[in-house]
């Protein structure tokens, strides 16, 4: 238990590590813009550098005063985008006066943005096409996911259809600064429960890097270790299986493999009967665990010793009574029956009415709720 608890707190360390790594998945590089253009020049009444100053709970929303107009926003350095975020809202009739009017008669979709990366020269790098927004009082963010492409300008055109006052209040674009390898691509080794694997994982940008796989932390319990009844055969017993990489084990608890009936005597009272039943399905697994044969049968003697057979099973010397194996039988019940035309005379004499084991070298022997290395006998007037 001591080695699965140590096992438990890796993974959470390593859960930790892979959260403080995504933190620094990505950063917002707008306020490294060295310009911004707009054209026509008339299209904003403020200047659009207040647009990328990163700060959305402050500033002026940018009031459009034509249908049509862009913006260009030019990096001294080329930048692996991965994604850019508009926040966006209905403004006032005046600059400055933010989420003032909704605009409810408006309908979705009259206006968006169409987005353009540009390498150094202006050229297109990349179309990422339309965007379409929608008019409210609070801010909305319209995120673009980019894929990470390498550009120096971003080049932003917006429509409004019937020239309403929309505003975009921030553009925020974000740059992919450090590789986040947390996708597993390929698997060149199989982790198991304490060792690491080895697996070819990759970045959302494409990047792929050879790292380990962690240990699994799951056991596969196939080895078979050992089989045992240790309040003995009538009592339920415990199988356990190993991990065999570590020496990690889980418990499987068992039926009984034999279960006494007890004694009784017949409605005319002319026989003694005692009754047994077996699980013939769990003796194999337990002869293999213990490196063993059983033998079980049903044992009658007149006799009153404490050891009528010998380690064997067969009756020892001295011993008036007979033995036999039952072991080849498919039933799943027995009964031994002693009858006797009248009991007066020998009400009294000690009788050996009980099943006896063999496993191995070891004799025992039921005749009461447990099974014994010593017999037990009884008498009719007992019963």
């Amino acid at each position: 238990m001591k080695k699965l608890s140590l096992v438990l707190m890796f993974f959470l360390l390593l859960t930790i590590i892979l959260s403080l790594s995504t933190l620094a998945y990505e950063m917002n590089v707008s306020n490294e813009a060295v310009s911004t253009s707009k054209d026509p020049t008339d299209a904003w009444i403020v200047t659009p550098n207040c647009l990328i100053d990163g700060d959305r709970s402050t500033g002026t929303s940018a009031w459009q005063k034509t249908r049509y107009t862009s913006m260009t926003v030019t990096f001294n350095r080329e930048v692996n985008v991965s994604k850019l975020v508009f926040v966006v809202n209905g403004i006032g009739e005046y600059p400055g006066s933010y989420g003032a009017i909704s605009f409810s008669s408006m309908s979705e979709n009259q206006y968006w943005f169409h987005v353009y990366l540009l390498d150094q020269s202006g050229n297109t790098v990349k179309d990422l096409g339309n965007y379409q927004s929608w008019n409210a009082n609070e801010n909305q963010e319209l995120i673009i996911d980019v894929s990470y492409i390498d550009c120096y300008q971003v080049k932003v055109t917006l429509d409004n259809q019937y020239n309403n006052l929309i505003g975009l209040w921030e553009l925020e674009i974000y740059e992919h600064v450090s590789c986040d390898f947390d996708i597993l691509k390929e698997t060149l080794s199989e982790p198991n429960c304490i060792e690491s694997g080895k697996g070819i994982y990759s970045c959302k940008c494409g990047e792929t890097e050879e790292r380990e796989i962690p240990p699994s932390g799951n056991h596969q319990y196939t080895d078979f270790e050992s089989f045992t009844y240790p309040n003995g055969l009538l009592s339920k017993g415990v199988k356990i299986y190993g991990c065999p990489t570590c020496n990690d084990y889980t418990e499987e608890e068992t039926e009984p493999i034999f279960k006494f009936l007890g004694y009784s005597i017949s409605r005319n009272g002319s026989s003694i009967c005692v009754s047994y039943v077996v699980n013939k399905s769990i003796i194999p697994d337990y002869e293999k665990a213990n490196n063993m044969e059983m033998d079980y049968g049903v044992l009658f003697a007149v006799s009153d010793s404490v050891s009528p057979l010998t380690q064997n099973g067969t009756v020892a010397d001295g011993i008036n009574g007979q033995v036999k194996s039952l072991k080849d039988t498919n039933y799943p019940r027995f009964d031994l029956k002693v009858s006797s035309s009248n009991w007066s005379n020998s009400a009294d004499t000690p009788l050996i009415i009980c099943a006896y084991i063999v496993e191995g070298d070891k004799l025992t022997y039921i005749c009461t709720n447990t099974n014994s290395p010593t017999a037990t006998s009884i008498t009719y007037s007992q019963l």
